[in-house]
């Protein structure tokens, strides 16, 4: 704990999402890293993390701040995440987080299939820890007339839309965790269940 209070003793850092980032994704994003300064409001008595959108993709970094790049890459592995310490003193000077597209993609698709199957238990497809989208929570999918041939193509996309966006919340929080230190299994982590 002591370690960790040294490393934000310069108050929060700056995350700044990049105005790239498709508007229907951003306050998923902003979620993603308000996970973290729920947990540090918990372990330090204060917030780690400020937040800004529409940050400019192509200006320089700034000291003290880490950007979110959205890239448009729908068949991308991975997200990727890495932070520049002050040797000194540990404290992060910069970093970044290349957000890929494919996780809001593959999310809202999953939502899809999860629709057309008619699977239950659907806040069963939210890591622990998140607050799901409030279609993805509700306990049967009958209730929500997910039978395919009542639903129709609309409540699809919804469903898909809210999924999609579910993913994408816990791979930023994921990806924020790696830039401030920590290596897996934490948040976000398919393998945890913190």
């Amino acid at each position: 704990l002591e370690f960790r209070r040294v490393l934000f003793r310069s108050g929060p850092i700056t995350y700044a999402i990049s105005k790239t980032a498709p508007t229907e994704a951003v306050e998923a994003m902003k979620e993603g890293l308000r996970y973290w300064n729920e947990v540090s409001k918990a372990a330090l008595g204060r917030e780690i993390i400020r937040i800004e959108t529409g940050a400019d993709p192509d200006a320089p970094p700034r000291p003290r701040s880490v950007m979110i790049y959205w890239v448009p890459y729908a068949n991308a592995g991975s997200a990727y995440a890495n932070f520049q310490p002050d040797p000194l003193t540990g404290e992060i000077s910069s970093g970044f987080v290349y957000q890929t597209s494919v996780f809001f993609l593959s999310g809202r698709n999953r939502g899809r299939r999860f629709v057309d199957r008619g699977v239950e238990n659907a806040k069963q497809l939210v890591a622990s820890g998140f607050r799901p989208a409030t279609l993805c929570a509700l306990p049967e999918p009958p209730m929500l007339g997910l039978d395919p041939l009542s639903g129709g193509s609309d409540l699809d996309e919804r469903i898909g839309q809210k999924m999609g966006l579910d993913y994408l919340r816990f791979v930023v929080a994921h990806e924020t965790g790696h830039t401030l230190g920590l290596s897996h299994n934490f948040a976000g982590s398919l393998g945890s269940e913190v």
